[in-house]
């Protein structure tokens, strides 16, 4: 994979990274790989959130992307 830093120049003083568990309503815990990018003497951060190629999570977030277009209400919170 690409350094997330590399792709914004020489601009990023600090980049950090980790991995983190999301707990999902809909799909359950989603493992991300999580970048945050520095830029130095600024507040300024940038998150950004991954998942492995071919992984679960990738599968899982594949899905949100139908689920999301779905009305998941129950019948008893429908107003009619």
């Amino acid at each position: 994979m690409r350094d997330p830093a590399s792709a914004v120049g020489s601009t990023v003083s600090h980049h950090r990274s980790e991995r983190k568990t999301v707990a999902h309503p809909h799909v359950g815990d989603l493992e991300l790989d999580c970048d945050v990018l520095s830029v130095h003497g600024s507040d300024l951060r940038i998150v950004v959130y991954t998942a492995a190629p071919g992984s679960e999570a990738a599968d899982k977030l594949q899905l949100l992307t139908v689920l999301g277009t779905e009305n998941m209400a129950s019948s008893h919170e429908l107003p009619w």
